[in-house]
C-alpha cells in the first residue's frame, strides 16, 4: 500500500486485535517530483483492512466533539465478523448516530478489504460462532 498523506490504514484481526499501519509518505503534490514508497503487509485469514479519509474521524457531533479514531476502531472490532457491506453500513450508521442531524463537513470515503478464509463451510460456521 501507499497512503500518500492519508491516515494510517487500520487492520483488525479476526480475534479483534487492532493495528494501525505506518504512514508512508506526504500528501500528493506537496513535494514537486516527489517519490512514494510502497509497503507490503501480510493479512491473515479473517483480517479486515480499512483505508479511509479523515471525513470519518472528523465527523462532528452536535456538541462539537470529533468521532475520532478510537470510536472507528471500536466499530470495526465489534462488527469484524459481518460481511463488508454490513460493516460499511454499520460504520456509517454509527457516525450518523454520533453526528445527529448535522450534515457531513467532509467526504466519508473508505475501502474495506478482508482476507477470506480457506475453510470448508462447516469450519467457517464454527469460526463465525466463535466471533459472535
Amino acid at each position: 500500500y501507499c497512503n500518500a498523506g492519508h491516515l494510517p490504514p487500520i487492520v483488525v484481526s479476526y480475534e479483534g486485535e487492532v493495528k494501525e499501519l505506518e504512514v508512508t509518505d506526504p500528501a500528493l503534490n506537496i513535494c514537486p517530483g516527489g517519490s512514494f514508497t510502497s509497503v507490503q503487509v501480510q493479512l491473515e485469514p479473517g483480517d479486515v483492512l480499512l483505508l479511509y479519509t479523515d471525513g470519518l474521524i472528523e465527523a462532528i457531533s452536535e456538541s462539537g466533539e470529533f468521532f475520532e479514531t478510537e470510536r472507528l476502531k471500536q466499530v470495526l472490532v465489534e462488527n469484524r465478523a459481518e460481511n463488508l457491506t454490513l460493516l460499511r453500513r454499520q460504520i456509517l450508521h454509527k457516525i450518523e448516530e454520533f453526528t445527529g442531524d448535522r450534515s457531513p463537513n467532509d467526504d466519508r470515503t473508505m475501502i474495506l478489504v478482508r482476507r477470506e478464509w480457506d475453510l470448508s463451510e462447516e469450519e467457517f460456521e464454527s469460526v463465525t460462532e466463535i466471533l459472535g
